[in-house]
């Protein structure tokens, strides 16, 4: 048997006061239209989308928060349709309270609360704006890349990942992305537009430009095409961008330590091209090195 309160009162569900609960706060809007279950299934589904964006992989903590905006949409519509069901006829019944309705809304907001103060550290993914043309072709600008801000949590970067840096006495809050070209360690030489690392010839990614190709600038006038030999000191990392003739990198302002490095590009988010959508650059994967 259903616990209502005043059986003998008739108080159908308005499809607008459960549209606009549902704007607010969704565990709320089941409330008022006799669905508690389904309020405590809101809660449920956040503690379990924490769960997922604590995860170590970058694509799980990606899909958890997908996943969570697509449900959060559905999830936000449905009181609509139980309103509409009970338009005619409801009973009011034990959670149609103001006490009920306050406690589940102060409960909410301090959730959405905890999730906004602490989701970059819980999902550990950021996106960074590409305006520059360091890294064309492989990142235009206009691009949006996704980050992970774990990916060297447990292990050092890698020659050949594009990451996300501060530049070193900038005091500028900027973002850049370049890849690494030489680790701690390594010996670089810039000769003639080509890298060689420890000795050898260092592959150069498919999707790297030269600007200028034909025209090589000594090393005394520029660091631009030759530079080096130069060893890269312990906790440090040799930056280059792969629009090689343009991009302003560690040939100028030297190797970047250990802790300028905030995180790893992983895909493109989306793309615009002023206002029109590049969608073939929609997920177009960055952490597959081919040089």
């Amino acid at each position: 048997m259903e616990n209502t309160v005043g059986q003998s009162s008739n108080r159908p569900r308005k499809w607008w006061i459960a549209g606009l609960w549902a704007s607010i706060a969704p565990p709320v809007a089941f409330l008022y239209t006799g669905n508690p279950v389904w309020s405590t299934a809101g809660f449920t589904g956040l503690a379990v989308w924490i769960g997922g964006s604590l995860a170590t992989d970058f694509w799980v903590r990606l899909y958890a928060l997908a996943t969570l905006l697509l449900v959060g949409l559905v999830y936000s519509a449905i009181p609509v349709f139980f309103a509409l069901a009970r338009r005619n006829q409801y009973y009011p019944r034990s959670s149609n309270t103001g006490k009920a309705y306050v406690a589940v809304l102060v409960i909410w907001l301090a959730a959405l609360f905890f999730v906004n103060q602490t989701a970059k550290s819980i999902m550990s993914i950021g996106i960074v704006a590409s305006k520059a043309g360091a890294m064309e072709n492989t990142i235009l600008p206009g691009d949006f890349v996704l980050v992970d801000l774990r990916a060297y949590a447990d292990h050092p970067p890698h020659r050949g990942d594009l990451v996300v840096c501060t530049k070193p006495r900038d005091t500028r809050d900027e973002d850049l992305i370049l890849r690494v070209a030489a680790l701690p360690g390594d010996t670089l030489l810039l000769q003639n537009k080509i890298v060689y690392i420890n000795h050898r010839r260092a592959g150069t990614p498919s999707t790297a430009v030269f600007a200028d190709p034909t025209r090589i600038i000594s090393a005394g006038e520029s660091v631009r095409d030759n530079l080096g030999p130069i060893t890269v000191a312990a906790g440090e990392y040799f930056l280059l961008g792969d629009n090689r003739d343009m991009a302003e990198d560690s040939r100028l302002w030297g190797a970047i330590s250990r802790s300028n490095i905030v995180g790893r590009a992983i895909v493109i988010g989306y793309s615009l091209d002023g206002l029109i959508a590049r969608i073939e650059r929609f997920g177009l994967r960055l952490d597959k090195y081919d040089g």
